[in-house]
């Protein structure tokens, strides 16, 4: 375990786990500044969501405050502020995908638990960009907007002991491309031959928070095509 984490540990009660929009916020602020290279952080609240909860729009617990508006959000948590106003206009990331079979295990029981085919999760999942909300896990990965599938997607029974970097996912209503290789219960639907991260740049990844994510399925034959790139914006400038 890193000195960060432990810090992280050592926070009080309400600032690792808030049950009102009062406590959510500075847990995100001081996630935030004692994370490695200021690398997670998350201005969006929608992260924070019920997963039954429409997504884009922050959740308010029964019997809290009403949700604070954008200017209250940033006189709570400096930290908070200083990410969202560093951000500048989104981008757009093409991920090239190869759904269902070995790279995506999950993709059928994806499609009976919606009562659709392959082909209609496959086309709802790369239909429109998902915004991306937060860094999560592992490493660095982009949490996204779930795609529109009318139906919260529910989390393994039993969760995988490893799952591949690159693995395309969902649960709840978010969605969700593992950065690095780790356990995952989330519904693995296709995978990416893309390399998100690289630990090793004072850069670690090309997206940040408020960047648009966009699919598109390509068949497993031409997985070698994009197997080692980096991902980059559309245009290629990862500082646009």
């Amino acid at each position: 375990m890193t000195p960060a984490h432990r810090r992280a540990l050592d926070l009080p009660k309400s600032s690792r786990l808030g049950n009102t929009e009062e406590e959510i916020i500075p847990a995100a602020g001081s996630y935030h500044d004692i994370s490695p290279r200021r690398m997670v952080h998350c201005p969006a609240l929608p992260l924070f969501q019920k997963a039954s909860h429409a997504p884009g729009k922050p959740w308010s617990p029964p019997g809290s405050a009403p949700a604070e508006t954008a200017d209250q959000r940033e006189r709570c948590c400096p930290s908070v502020r200083a990410s969202t106003h560093q951000l500048g206009e989104p981008r757009t990331f093409e991920i090239p995908v190869v759904y269902g079979g070995e790279h995506g295990p999950d993709l059928g029981e994806t499609a009976r638990f919606l009562g659709v085919t392959e082909a209609e999760v496959v086309r709802l999942h790369s239909a429109a960009p998902l915004v991306m909300r937060c860094y999560g896990s592992p490493g660095g990965a982009p949490m996204l907007d779930g795609p529109a599938f009318g139906l919260p997607i529910p989390r393994r029974s039993s969760p995988r002991p490893h799952v591949a970097a690159g693995s395309v996912a969902v649960a709840g209503r978010q969605a969700v491309v593992s950065a690095r290789p780790a356990p995952g219960g989330w519904a693995v639907i296709g995978r990416t031959p893309l390399i998100l991260v690289d630990p090793a740049s004072e850069q670690i990844s090309a997206y940040r928070p408020g960047d648009l994510f966009v699919f598109r399925a390509i068949d497993a034959d031409r997985w070698d095509d994009f197997d080692g790139r980096s991902l980059l914006p559309v245009g290629g400038d990862p500082h646009g």
